[in-house]
């Protein structure tokens, strides 16, 4: 078969493609060259945009086989190279990841969290700062609570953690998002700030699992901590068990921190939906023994928000080796973009894409075609913690609801940013307490 030469979408120009035009308006860009050009759109002489949901799930799939996380304008082949020697290293923390989010664990927490909700929302409680800072701040306290949380002792050094890993998150972001130059010689202020941070972190957790391991416990699991230091024997170093918490808590920071953003915006831009999960919440017992399916309306909300305004609205792979999407080849080092904010909005597979409808998930059929919702990711490299995020979201918004008033400006009147994750931008906001 012969393979066409050329990748569709517009010419752009010499060496950058249509990279301008894209940074201007990423969003935009992507849903109108879709329009015109379908499914698969080349923006840029190593970039390819990939919207049909078989091939990107294809993709994602594939990831540590033929394409890896790592973009290609931060990762040359030497990078790529390096990436991939440290790929059975990176897949066993992730493994210890899985092993920690799933099953009793989870369950142990989540229980705690229905004791102390409502204490730590009353914590952040107003609307006169950043949205999503405040946002970032619950739930980074809900992972850190999950990883160390569990032996009573610790409570100083959860809030210790949470500021450590939001200064790991922030610095992190910042550098990506600013683009610094890999040259050699050239000084990177952000790179070297998030270094350090990651560095503080790493040494806090050193201590913090030395110190557990110091005083010895044989009981049930109360935290990942407590699983992990079960499951290594007497001769194993610390290292691995640094290194699941320290990506948990990276990972895990500013994604639902995020989603809780939008979700406030929302619940105050949705008075019926409000109602409705706030008369699902009165149903709610309060001795902690709750799992989500017994929220289906709340857990509808998160999940339409999550349709809406996808944190991660945007998945790149980079090709380690020829391969092909659909009809076109692709070279080793060319970068793929999958958005699912574009395909959770793509009227073909969603009924009134852009209208927010809680319906869509209250029936009894799965409201989507396979592979067009994408919150969490895909493949190999989805979100270990997608599960109990979508819990922690679940069980905020139902407390939001019940207890609190949601203090934001309309949706409609709220500007979005993109660099990294789609964040509303510039908000000021957050809950008060309810008085009736």
């Amino acid at each position: 078969m012969v393979m066409p030469r050329r990748f569709p979408g517009p010419r752009g120009k010499w060496l950058v493609g249509n990279m301008a035009p894209y940074l201007a308006d990423r969003i935009g860009w992507l849903r109108a060259t879709q329009k015109e050009y379908g499914d698969i759109v080349r923006l840029g002489p190593d970039t390819l945009v990939v919207h049909d949901p078989e091939l990107a799930h294809e993709i994602l799939a594939r990831t540590n086989d033929t394409y890896l996380l790592e973009t290609s304008q931060l990762a040359g082949r030497r990078q790529r190279a390096a990436a991939q020697a440290r790929l059975d290293t990176w897949m066993a923390v992730r493994q210890g990841m899985w092993h920690g989010f799933a099953g009793r664990l989870a369950e142990v927490h989540l229980a705690r969290l229905m004791a102390q909700v409502g204490l730590l929302l009353d914590l952040h409680a107003g609307d006169d700062k950043d949205l999503v800072e405040r946002c970032r701040a619950t739930t980074g306290r809900l992972i850190v609570d999950f990883c160390i949380g569990g032996d009573p002792r610790h409570a100083a050094l959860c809030d210790e953690a949470v500021t450590r890993a939001d200064l790991l998150f922030t610095s992190a972001q910042n550098a990506l998002v600013q683009k610094e130059t890999r040259r050699r010689f050239h000084r990177r202020p952000l790179a070297s700030a998030a270094s350090t941070a990651n560095a503080e972190l790493l040494g806090f957790l050193h201590d913090s699992v030395a110190e557990r391991r110091s005083r010895g416990y044989s009981g049930s699991p109360r935290d990942l901590l407590d699983s992990l230091l079960h499951a290594s024997g007497p001769d194993d170093t610390n290292d691995l068990i640094v290194s699941v918490l320290r990506m948990a808590m990276f990972a895990s920071h500013g994604v639902p921190g995020a989603a809780l953003s939008w979700i406030v915006l929302r619940l105050a831009s949705e008075p019926g939906a409000l109602q409705a999960v706030r008369k699902e919440a009165e149903t709610c017992p309060a001795d902690g023994a709750l799992s989500i399916e017994r929220l289906p309306l709340t857990t509808a909300f998160v999940k339409e928000t999550l349709r809406l305004h996808p944190p991660q609205w945007l998945l790149t792979r980079t090709a380690i080796r020829r391969t092909t999407v659909g009809a076109y080849q692709v070279r080793a080092g060319q970068e793929i973009f999958v958005s699912p904010y574009v395909m959770h909005r793509d009227g073909r597979f969603w009924p009134r894409p852009e209208r927010f409808e809680l319906e869509r998930w209250t029936g009894d059929r799965i409201p989507y075609p396979r592979h067009t919702y994408l919150p969490f990711g895909a493949g190999p490299r989805i979100c270990p913690g997608s599960r109990l995020a979508l819990a922690h979201l679940v069980i905020l918004t139902m407390r939001l609801a019940a207890d609190h008033v949601p203090q934001a400006p309309s949706i409609e009147d709220v500007n979005v940013t993109c660099d990294g994750l789609l964040l509303p931008a510039n908000v000021r906001g957050g809950w008060t307490y309810r008085t009736s």
